[in-house]
């Protein structure tokens, strides 16, 4: 059983560290974020693609390992938690787990944090971004110039954008 324990304990520490790796890549993202450096932010999501597909792999292997040790605890695998596998030990791998999980739980955290942080900056630079367009482009203002008699309309301005104008 010790064997699948340390099984479980290396998958935790290889997936530990790919997050302490998104972790460090969301914190160059809020600052490329602030730059606006559009290349970096591409290249960065890109890093960030490659290791949540490493992740993926490890949650896989994990599941496996949790299937058996739900066979050597009699339970269904389910029901096989982190808490429940660190009832279930001993000693140097009961300290070991409770450590993983912690620092597990911090780093998640933080990633967590900073994805919000993130989010919200992603969310600035696209109402910027939309608000300079309408700006330039005045769009939102469309309908008829002439009412059926054939004169303008009082009540309907046409605005002329930036781009819409002639030089």
């Amino acid at each position: 059983m010790d064997i699948l324990y340390n099984e479980f304990l290396d998958i935790l520490n290889a997936e530990k560290a790919v997050h302490e790796e998104l972790l460090s890549l969301s914190i160059q993202k809020k600052e490329v974020l602030i730059k606006n450096d559009i290349k970096v932010l591409d290249d960065i999501v890109s890093q960030e693609k490659a290791l949540y597909e490493k992740v993926k792999s490890f949650e896989a292997n994990r599941e496996s390992i949790v299937a058996k040790i739900a066979i050597k605890l009699n339970v269904a695998n389910d029901e096989v938690t982190l808490d429940k596998i660190i009832e279930n030990t001993t000693g140097t791998i009961k300290k070991q787990m409770l450590s993983i999980k912690k620092e597990i739980n911090t780093v998640i955290g933080e990633l967590s944090q900073l994805n919000d942080i993130n989010k919200d900056l992603l969310k600035t630079h696209i109402n910027y971004t939309i608000f300079s367009l309408d700006i330039m482009t005045q769009s939102g203002v469309a309908g008829e110039t002439y009412d059926n008699s054939g004169y303008m309309k009082e009540d309907k301005k046409t605005r002329i954008g930036l781009i819409d104008q002639e030089a």
